[in-house]
Order: structure tokens, then sequence, then C-alpha cells
């Protein structure tokens, strides 16, 4: 939900927890059926006209994969497994960025899904798409992080979603003059988002992993409209 418009303290949070929850698969899939809210139009229009760009941004980066020669057999490996060793307490404190070969041809295809358009307009679309699914990405990832700490393993096929916000945001920083102070506001949203979320995971843990529906409000409120009789109102 856009973090500019006028909403409920408490549908912002219930929002926040729906989209978390439909990443960890405790949702319920059955929006169709069961809408979790009613979202005013000039809100859900401000939704759904970002989507598309994340989506185009997405499916671009599993393209280039292929573009880039990435699915072939003998460039694919498996996980590795390696390790870091650090010399002196500055360079324990100060560890330094290092990214394994499956790391970086996702980086290069978070790239390529932005370079390889012909149309600047589209370029324009399709990477501020990207960088705005990363951000919504890093959120998710320290919900997850907070649930069940991860271990180094598990990130050895991509990086985290922030270093590739940053990458891809170094990548065309300078190019045609490209303003990103709306994007660069988002970043900050979500950083002060992200602790509000994580105390609401810590108290309210049920309310992540319990399987079935959330919703933004209780019944017969603005934000959900009027109770629903099962076997009544559903069919």
């Amino acid at each position: 939900m856009d973090f500019d418009v006028d909403v409920p303290g408490h549908v912002r949070m219930n929002s926040l927890r729906i989209a978390v929850r439909v990443m960890l698969n405790s949702e319920a899939l059955d929006f169709y059926m069961d809408p979790r809210g009613i979202v005013p139009q000039n809100i859900g229009r401000a939704i759904h006209s970002i989507i598309g760009n994340q989506m185009l941004f997405i499916a671009g980066h599993e393209f280039a994969h292929y573009i880039l020669g990435h699915l072939n057999p003998s460039d694919t490996t498996v996980v590795p497994i390696y390790s870091a060793i650090f010399c002196g307490q500055e360079d324990f404190m100060n560890p330094y960025e290092v990214y394994n070969i499956d790391q970086k041809k996702e980086l290069e295809a978070d790239v390529s899904s932005v370079s390889m358009l012909e149309s600047s307009k589209a370029r324009v679309k399709i990477l501020r798409g990207g960088l705005m699914w990363f951000l919504y990405l890093h959120l998710y990832e320290q919900v997850v992080d907070s649930i069940n700490p991860r271990s180094y393993s598990k990130y050895c096929t991509h990086p985290s979603a922030i270093d590739r916000y940053e990458n891809l945001l170094s990548s065309f920083s300078v190019c045609n003059n490209l303003s990103f102070d709306n994007i660069k506001r988002l970043k900050d949203k979500i950083y002060s988002a992200i602790p509000v979320v994580l105390e609401d995971v810590s108290v309210n843990i049920d309310a992540y992993e319990t399987y079935g529906s959330a919703y933004l409000d209780k019944p017969n409120t603005e934000w959900r409209g009027r109770e629903l009789v099962d076997r009544v109102d559903y069919y």
C-alpha cells in the first residue's frame, strides 16, 4: 500500500501483514472470492499502476539469464561451499563485499533486464519497477530473518535484496539525468516501516504464520464493508 496516502494506522499495518503473509504462503489465495477489504479507487489505481512494471522487470530478469548465456549447462554450477577468513579486528568489523559466480549472474541479469530495452522511456519505467520490487523484497527478507534466522549459505545463489537495489541504482544513476527522489523517499519509508513490522512479528507471530485470511479492517467498516455469511455470500 502507498505510504504517502492518508490511511488509518491499523489498516496500514494490516496491509503490510497481508503482503508478508502472501510471500510466506500463509495467506489463502482466494482474494477474488473473499476480498480482504475495500480499497479506494485512487489508491487501487496507484497500486496497480506499478505492478505491471515490477512484473516486466522480473520477466526481463529471467530472459536476461538466457540472453547472457547463464543457462548454458557448461556455465552452471552446483551450490559452492566456501569460507571467508578475515584477518584482524578491523576487517572483521567491516567485512568485504564478496559475490560468488551465481550471485554475479543475478546482478548481471538485473542490470540487463533494463539495459536491453531499446526505448529509454521503457527503461525508466522498468528500472523504477525493479528498484521498488527490491525495496519491498528487502522488507520481506527482514521479516523472514526475524522469524527464522538463516545461515549465510542460504544466500549463496542470490545477493540480498538491498544489495541488488544498490547495484541496480548505481548502474543507472548517471544515465539521462534520471531523478530517483521518489524511490529514495520510498526507501526511507520502508526502512522506517521495518522496525514497526518486526515489533509486530515479535508479539503477534500467529498473525503471520497461521494459514487463512487476514483483512484490512473489521466487518462493517469503511475499509471492509458488511460482514459476509459463509455459504450465503460466498459462492
